[in-house]
């Protein structure tokens, strides 16, 4: 699934976390921290979502993994 996709069903204000890679351990290479309403889907929409996590140190919010070899 692209993350375009995903971000449409999102509550605009839901806290999202973006991340580049596979390893779902690895928080290092953060792309975004915000809301689902203000992610630039012209720079990452069309990228391959590797994994969705909830995010549980934030009341609402979600976290995802992309993985940008399949999607540049």
């Amino acid at each position: 699934m692209k993350l375009k996709q995903l971000i449409k069903i999102q509550h605009p204000e839901t806290h999202v976390c973006l991340y580049s890679g596979t390893d779902i351990k690895d928080k290092s290479d953060l792309l975004y921290d915000g809301t689902a309403g203000e992610i630039d889907l012209e720079k990452y929409g069309d990228y391959d979502i590797f994994y969705i996590g909830g995010a549980a140190d934030q009341p609402i919010g979600m976290r995802y993994w992309i993985n940008k070899n399949e999607s540049e």
